[in-house]
């Protein structure tokens, strides 16, 4: 057997390996779970996705990553502005009088 086929085995074996653990033993949904049901809505500049962040560098530190920081990134964020409204005069079709 060819050194570059046993590699190729070698890793779809290890990627299997993570691939199981993951379906078996991971904690995808139970994240998912916390950041949706927990935390709620996250819209950027909120108070939510500020608790997101810090969940999640807290999560990473639990699982023993070697380095976990946070970056400053600029995150546009939508205000609200004054109250509009709209009404409809007249129907397609229809005169006002």
């Amino acid at each position: 057997m060819a050194f570059g086929q046993q590699m190729q085995e070698s890793d779809a074996k290890q990627l299997q390996t993570i691939y199981n653990h993951a379906l078996t033993s991971g904690k995808a949904y139970d994240w998912l779970d916390h950041l949706s049901n927990k935390i709620g809505g996250r819209l950027s500049g909120s108070l939510n996705a500020e608790r997101a962040v810090e969940w999640g560098r807290q999560e990473l530190e639990t699982l023993g990553l070697d380095r976990v920081f946070l970056q400053k990134v600029m995150v546009p964020k939508w205000v609200r502005g004054t109250f509009e409204y709209a009404s409809i005069i007249t129907g397609p079709g229809m005169s006002m009088n």
